[in-house]
């Protein structure tokens, strides 16, 4: 058995809090995360919930080029989209109807996706 005594140690830290000039905690983002929310949702306590916007997106900008084949009836419509989501979650946004057909999408790390047109 280890018996300890602090009869005759001098207390390290006085009454009240010590003074820091530097100090460094580190905790996993996973618990930085929680302790955020946690306080974010102590703050809105008995807040009504913000309104969702009335629309879910809105396009910014949408650059179209259209070229013609040689006889007049076919082409090529190359169109860059620049949008914005506004509400939560996933928002379709309407790209193109199903009378053209899709050759290539760049859509970066989102998806484009049939659902009465493309989106």
């Amino acid at each position: 058995m280890t018996a300890v005594s602090w009869a005759g140690a001098e207390p390290a830290v006085q009454a009240g809090l010590p003074e820091l000039t530097e100090a460094r905690v580190t905790i996993p983002y996973t618990e930085l995360r929680a302790l955020w929310e946690a306080g974010r949702a102590r703050q809105d306590e008995g807040k009504e919930p913000p309104e969702e916007p009335p629309v879910g997106h809105l396009w910014h900008r949408i650059d179209c080029v259209l070229t013609f084949a040689g006889d007049g009836r076919a082409g090529t419509l190359e169109a860059t989209f620049d949008g914005e989501v506004l509400a939560k979650g996933w928002q379709g946004m309407f790209l193109l109807d199903g009378g053209l057909s899709l050759e290539q999408a760049d859509a970066g790390a989102n998806a484009v996706v049939w659902r009465d047109g493309y989106r």
